[in-house]
């Protein structure tokens, strides 16, 4: 029966799990309803992964040597017995199974980090293609569907929001950056057909975060870089510089979109709960002109109106595990790209992804990816592989 039961867990994170990767990373950008993507990702990806657990031994151990993994249990725990001590008005909790999603997510991507670290690469490049072929059609998509701009802003033909557009595409910006760093890159002319009509969604989006997050990433990769190979990041600034002339304008005329008074009021509001915080299930709330918003738009925030300063010191523990993972890792071939899918993650969930415990979205891309390869990493031993 143990045999069987590792030739099943086996198969399952050799061949099915790297498959189910692919199908996250490019589901958005070959499928036209969110509800076909996130049934693709159960049936792929999170199924297989509850399928791995029993026949595997070695991750429980490993587990248990990990302190992320730990302060990881932790906060999901915290949090969705945070209704006990503040009940919230909603008739039934979504939560338990929605964390049950994000841990095997975790568990699915940290499994192919130990066993299929080399698969991928390739996974992201195929997935990096297909997003530039999608932000293709999107240009093509607008003269057939009015809807494609929204007050002027553009989104992309399968995320029906200009900004959740603007972070998904915008990190493959980010990762084709860390591509160019790798031994076996892809030319770098190659590279650029697939980043400019991402570049250019992204902008048309007037989506800052993901150009901010982008930037910073850059920095990451630039100061990996040895002297003598920066000048290709800086060929790579000037043609953004060249994009951000152009677009310059829409972008600044948006302003700050509002986000000091949704945080001051947001903000507000969590220290009436100061020390445990409101409980999912509870909203925050944002009353405007128009309309009223239900989102502090920032995770930090977010955390701290629903786990008062108890949560929110968790998940500066989560961050804190996975940074120093990254830097354990810091020579590993995917330590780099973990370090700019955090930098990334990290300023674009300061201004989005208030709501964060939810099924297979958009926020997983920039929330729980970068935090899943990170877990990955840091159950691997110390600098096992290095850049080539």
């Amino acid at each position: 029966m143990n045999a069987m039961l590792q030739r099943w867990h086996q198969w399952l994170s050799d061949r099915v799990l790297p498959l189910g990767l692919l199908c996250f990373f490019s589901g958005f950008f070959i499928l036209h309803y969110d509800m076909v993507f996130r049934n693709a990702v159960y049936l792929v990806l999170l199924l297989p992964a509850l399928f791995c657990l029993p026949g595997d031994r070695q991750s429980l151990s490993l587990a248990k040597a990990t302190p992320m993994v730990g302060v990881l249990l932790l906060f999901f725990l915290y949090l969705n017995l945070s209704p006990l001590w503040n009940p919230a008005p909603t008739e039934q909790d979504p939560y338990l199974k929605h964390s049950t999603y994000i841990l095997l997510f975790f568990y699915a991507v940290s499994l192919v980090v130990r066993k299929r670290p080399h698969s991928l690469w390739p996974i992201l490049r195929v997935a990096g293609v297909l997003a530039a072929l999608s932000a293709c059609y999107s240009f093509w998509y607008v003269d057939t569907a009015a809807d494609a701009f929204r007050g002027n802003r553009f989104h992309g033909a399968a995320i029906d929001h200009p900004l959740l557009s603007g972070n998904v595409y915008g990190l493959f910006l980010a990762m084709w950056l860390v591509e160019q760093r790798q031994a076996d890159h892809w030319p770098r002319w190659l590279a650029l057909v697939c980043v400019l009509p991402v570049l250019a969604l992204v902008l048309m989006t007037q989506a800052r975060s993901p150009l901010l997050g982008t930037i910073i990433g850059a920095c990451l990769v630039l100061l990996s870089l040895p002297s003598r190979y920066r000048k290709v990041l800086l060929y790579a600034a000037a043609i953004a510089f060249v994009f951000l002339l152009l677009f310059w304008e829409p972008i600044l005329q948006r302003g700050l979109s509002g986000r000091p008074e949704i945080w001051s009021t947001v903000f507000g509001q969590s220290l009436l709960h100061p020390w445990f915080g409101h409980g999912l299930g509870s909203e925050p709330v944002f009353e405007r002109r128009y309309s009223t918003l239900f989102d502090a738009h920032n995770v930090p925030l977010a955390v701290f109106f629903y786990g008062g300063a108890l949560g929110l010191l968790l998940w500066l523990g989560v961050l804190g595990c996975a940074v120093q993972a990254v830097w354990r890792q810091r020579h590993h071939v995917l330590g780099l790209l973990a370090a700019v899918m955090l930098a990334y993650g990290f300023v674009t969930t300061f201004f989005e992804a208030g709501y964060f415990i939810n099924r297979p979205k958009e926020n997983w891309f920039y929330l729980w990816w970068p935090l899943a390869l990170a877990l990955g990493l840091a159950m691997l031993p110390k600098e096992v592989n290095r850049h080539g």
